[in-house]
């Protein structure tokens, strides 16, 4: 039966998101390990072809800068994550069948090693077919295929169980029979295991596409997904406010942070300095119709986390999920956060006073929660 109680909630429970700080540590192990490790270091003993380990390392040096970057920053190329897995699905897969058939060839030659390669590389692809159609099922099938407990799904997972043990154990009886060392044995049940993970990684292509086919659920549920750490705003306790000052725009520097660090002690988020224009003048009128503009006063915005938010949604959804890199400068974040966050039309108080302001602000200014 069908736990969830909607549409989102069942999309959602798909999508399986990751904390920032888990990308930032499984990319640092899964790749320095698994890939570098047990799938790239051990192909540099064989004496094959020059072009072929060229083109290995070309390969795995830019899965390894791409880990990089999502170590670095996970935030801001979190949906990078979904794709990078499924992609670190493929060449791993690959280097562990040719590191899987180093091994094997001391033990197999000739039309038995070939044999022995065909059944294996046939298990592993129909291994692959079952986790991708399961994946299917699960993500774009109609609502009776996507209940993790329908019979199709069941059998699917069954026999993807089955093919898994009977890869694994194939490998493992070939070394006993072969009398291994204890060292290749442990090794080769290493990379049976390994293969297994990273075939089913593969399936992180349809995770990615249903990521970027459902970004309206994701914004509902997590409306921050894929911005820098120090753009995703913070909680507060109370309102939130910024201050504009309306002055002329070549303000003496000292006497602006001298305004600014005392609006920002009684509780202000950011203060800004802007020049008073008739644009500016009509919307202040509007928003405090009983009050006289001046050329020069102060106007405490209250913010709107919802039109911070819209705004940020806005900018993500033209750009979000379309690179591996980052496409957005941090300067484009701030202007569009920036712009939200000093909108005269969420003007709550106006006075050509400085102690006023201060006043309003310490009797109801919000305070960043610590």
């Amino acid at each position: 039966m069908n736990v969830y109680q909607n549409r989102d909630d069942l999309v959602f429970s798909y999508l399986r998101l990751k904390s920032p700080r888990f990308i930032r540590w499984s990319i640092l192990v899964i790749t320095l390990v698994v890939l570098d490790l047990f799938g790239f270091f051990p192909l540099l003993n064989n004496a094959g072809s020059l072009i072929v380990m060229l083109t290995l390392f070309s390969i795995v040096g830019i899965l390894n800068f791409w880990a990089l970057q999502l170590f670095l920053d996970p935030y801001e190329y979190e949906s990078g994550y979904y794709l990078y897995l499924a992609v670190f699905g493929v060449i791993t897969t690959i280097l562990f069948v040719l590191v899987d058939e180093q091994v094997v060839s001391h033990y197999v030659s000739g039309n038995e090693r070939t044999y022995l390669l065909m059944v294996n590389g046939l298990l592993l692809l129909i291994l692959t077919g079952c986790f991708h159609l399961l994946n299917r099922n699960l993500l774009y099938g109609e609502e009776y295929d996507q209940d993790k407990n329908t019979s199709a799904n069941r059998k699917i997972t069954m026999v993807s169980g089955v093919l898994a043990v009977l890869y694994i154990l194939g490998h493992v009886g070939l070394l006993i029979m072969g009398d291994a060392p204890i060292r290749h044995f442990i090794v080769l049940t290493l990379l049976t295991l390994f293969t297994v993970v990273t075939t089913y990684l593969t399936t992180f292509f349809h995770r990615y596409r249903f990521l970027r086919k459902h970004v309206s659920v994701l914004e509902k549920r997590d409306a921050y997904f894929g911005l820098p750490k120090h753009l995703r705003i913070p909680e507060y306790e109370g309102d939130a406010f910024t201050v504009i000052i309306f002055n002329d725009i070549d303000m003496d520097e000292e006497r602006f942070i001298e305004l600014a660090g005392s609006f920002t002690e009684e509780g202000a988020e950011e203060v800004q300095l802007i020049e008073m224009d008739e644009e500016v003048r009509r919307q202040l009128e509007k928003r405090f119709p009983h009050q006289s503009i001046q050329q020069e006063g102060f106007a405490v915005i209250k913010v709107n986390r919802e039109r911070v938010l819209k705004n940020l949604r806005e900018l993500k959804k033209r750009t979000m999920l379309k690179s591996l890199y980052r496409n957005i400068p941090h300067q484009v974040y701030e202007e569009t956060k920036h712009e939200a966050m000093f909108h005269l039309s969420d003007a709550v108080f106006y006075s050509t006073k400085e102690e006023e302001v201060k006043a309003f602000l310490a009797n109801g200014g919000g305070q960043v929660r610590t």
